[in-house]
């Protein structure tokens, strides 16, 4: 019944041909899914493909009132037809209130694109996890991830929202607040996608989850996790890992606890505040994240997820992920990973600029350093690390100025993306059975997200900038077509990708003029993204062994303090049970020695 009728309507589409550009909003496809009928529309692609958008699709329960802070709810069934023609809302943050943008605390949505079909084979699937620093960011079509670039390919594609910031990451270590509640929101939707993306016509046993800086710090962390075990086949991280140099947490008390201050809750008991918290209005409590910097950006991250304790919960991280990674307990599927070419310019751009900032940068770098690069703080590993980094990145002795520009730049660029993606790279190509597809992405069209030295001169290829070649966003740059110069790169570098998430290569055919191989600890070679993509291999050694030597890789779990009373009281009962052992023994022996003289008397 469900395949038979979206068949129908691709047959009505296709009839329709040209009269389909003044005809496509009063095209409703309905599909059939396992919650219930959804609506959806008929729009067009960059090339004028026809394509169906279903928008706004819940696959959660809005978690409102008392389902604020509380893991994900799967969704119920619906009776009526569910209407599926437009964006349901962002998740809770703060945004510029010039772009008119809906927020809500009902914001578990998916959307799902897909072209139309004569066959009963089913399509692969793309799932993109949005990035914005675990604060910010949506799926939406009007404002971030526009397919219509996408829809020019055979291939169906989905993005999904997930609560951000203290909404979806509040951990307080307790049982009311264990954290991770956005990744658990994206498992939920990978479940949803899994039983439900067969009746929009994607096969649910080749889904390619994709994701953009957070997001791809997402990706990695479901990779790690066995909540996520066989929900999807491929991997692409752009621009971000959570296995890097630091360590997640076990909890965020501490800017829980400032958030709640924010609001005026009291923060005596943990439980009390929790309830607290979930009485705020959300638009209040969204803003909080604005406040938690301690120096301009710094630290680049606040809310995140957590390593969850154990309350007999099911929880995404039961350990450190970098111990998941190296004993290769992870899930085993072939990896497109790849950095910008001038990553993270937007702090570095703001510090030459302002001269407090370049001042202060440079006479406190031993505080400001562990702020802005996520290590330790206050101890003398920490002044060995800020030292070393500042020495080895500008020479010794040697005064941070307007000169030093770059060398600001490739700090941040390291600690905030770079070697967090070296590293996992490291981790993964220990794996010998999985395929590493690492690219560089050096393309530098007309726009970027930071202009500089001034107001219309792009910086370079920065963090996100790919995001303009795989998505339109109306609100940053306008649409490409066939006129533009970027139109022809648009299509190569989606075209990579809708291959790898279809044939686990992303060039099988040799027909893109790419010659792409895979990375090993042999061959550590990548993929430059430009007009003329060629591979190469000069990955920046010295500074990676740098950072290595910094940050060496765990090989056992760290104790933390609460752990570490547990082993002491652990290892007094075990070595309390061996001294009882012990001392019965001896009494035993005792009692046998007393009983054996005694026979001997009695015999003499």
């Amino acid at each position: 019944m469900k395949s038979s009728v979206i068949t129908l309507f691709f047959l009505l589409v296709i009839s329709l041909n040209v009269e389909i550009s003044y005809q496509l909003e009063q095209l409703t496809p309905v599909i059939e899914t396992s919650n219930g009928l959804v609506q959806g529309r008929v729009l067009l692609s960059a090339s004028n493909n026809i394509y169906f958008a279903f928008q706004g699709i819940r696959y959660a329960k809005p978690p409102v009132n008392e389902l604020r802070f509380e893991p994900p709810v799967p969704i119920g069934n619906w009776s009526d037809i569910f209407n599926a023609t437009k964006d349901g809302p962002h998740c809770p943050q703060g945004v510029r209130d010039d772009l008119n943008i809906e927020i809500s605390e009902d914001c578990l949505h998916l959307n799902i694109y897909s072209r139309p079909s004569l066959t009963s084979q089913l399509r692969p699937v793309l799932v993109y996890i949005h990035g914005g620093g675990f604060n910010e960011g949506s799926n939406t079509f009007e404002h971030d991830v526009g397919p219509q670039y996408i829809m020019d390919h055979e291939i169906i594609f989905v993005a999904i929202n997930y609560r951000l910031n203290i909404f979806g990451f509040i951990s307080t270590g307790t049982k009311s607040a264990s954290g991770s509640l956005g990744l658990k929101d994206q498992i939920l939707a990978l479940k949803w996608i899994k039983n439900n993306i067969r009746y929009f016509g994607g096969n649910p046993n080749s889904i390619t989850l994709m994701g953009e800086s957070a997001g791809a710090m997402s990706v990695s962390l479901l990779m790690a996790s066995s909540q996520s075990e066989n929900l999807f086949q491929r991997a692409i991280l752009s621009s971000g890992s959570a296995i890097a140099h630091w360590k997640l947490p076990n909890n965020l008390l501490d800017i829980t606890r400032k958030s709640a201050q924010m609001v005026g809750c009291n923060t005596n008991d943990t439980n009390t505040m929790i309830k607290c918290l979930k009485t705020v209005d959300f638009k209040l409590l969204a803003k909080t994240y604005q406040n938690l910097k301690e120096w301009h950006s710094c630290p680049i991250r606040t809310w995140m997820p957590v390593i969850e304790e154990d309350f007999v919960q099911e929880r995404v991280l039961v350990e450190d992920p970098v111990l998941t990674f190296r004993r290769g307990d992870m899930a085993k599927v072939d990896v497109m990973i790849g950095i910008m070419r001038d990553e993270w310019a937007f702090t570095p751009v703001d510090i030459i600029k302002n001269e407090t900032l370049l001042y202060e940068f440079d006479t406190n770098f031993d505080v400001i350093a562990p702020i802005c690069f996520n290590y330790e703080r206050n101890t003398s590993k920490s002044l060995t690390i800020s030292h070393t980094l500042r020495n080895r990145t500008f020479g010794e002795n040697v005064k941070i100025t307007n000169d030093s520009f770059n060398g600001i730049h490739t700090l941040f660029s390291e600690a905030v993306v770079n070697f967090g993606v070296y590293r996992i790279i490291q981790l993964l190509s220990l794996q010998t059975d999985l395929n590493i597809y690492a690219y560089h992405f050096s393309y530098q069209g007309r726009y970027s997200h930071v202009y500089y030295p001034d107001p219309d001169t792009p910086f370079g290829v920065v963090h996100a900038d790919d995001l303009f070649y795989l998505f339109v966003q109306n609100d940053k740059v306008p649409p490409f077509n066939q006129t533009d110069p970027e139109w022809e790169f648009v299509h190569k570098y989606i075209k990579l990708i809708v291959n790898f998430a279809e044939f686990s290569n992303p060039n099988p055919n040799q027909d893109l003029n790419v010659t792409w191989t895979t990375l090993t600890p042999e061959s550590p070679i990548y993929l430059d993204f430009n007009t003329n993509m060629v591979m190469k291999n000069d990955l920046p050694w010295d500074r990676i062994k740098m950072w290595n030597e910094l940050f060496p890789l765990s090989i056992e779990p760290e104790i933390s303090e609460k752990n570490s009373l547990k082993w002491v009281l652990i290892t007094g009962l075990c070595l309390g049970f061996i001294a009882f052992a012990l001392l019965l023994i001896l009494i035993l022996r005792h009692f046998n020695s007393k009983r054996t003289s005694k026979e001997e008397i009695r015999e003499t």
